[in-house]
């Protein structure tokens, strides 16, 4: 969901490049692996450490609801 998401592509790009900056050598295919590993909690602390984003993205950091009733 959230690499579907407009308002999240610019985090999803910066995340990447972050994990290829600091893995220079190494293939791509562990920095993607690496990168969906750590995506969402760097997310998450990358937004609500951020004052100034909107509520959209930080519903979509705090994740979804487990306690939904039905």
């Amino acid at each position: 969901m959230l690499n579907n998401s407009n308002e999240v592509l610019p985090y999803v790009l910066r995340h990447e490049g972050l994990v290829r900056e600091s893995n220079p050598k190494i293939l791509k295919n562990w920095v993607l692996k690496k990168h969906n590993k750590t995506f969402l909690d760097w997310f998450k602390d990358t937004i609500f450490a951020d004052e100034n984003v909107f509520e959209t993205l930080r519903k979509l950091a705090d994740g979804p609801k487990r306690n939904v009733i039905t």
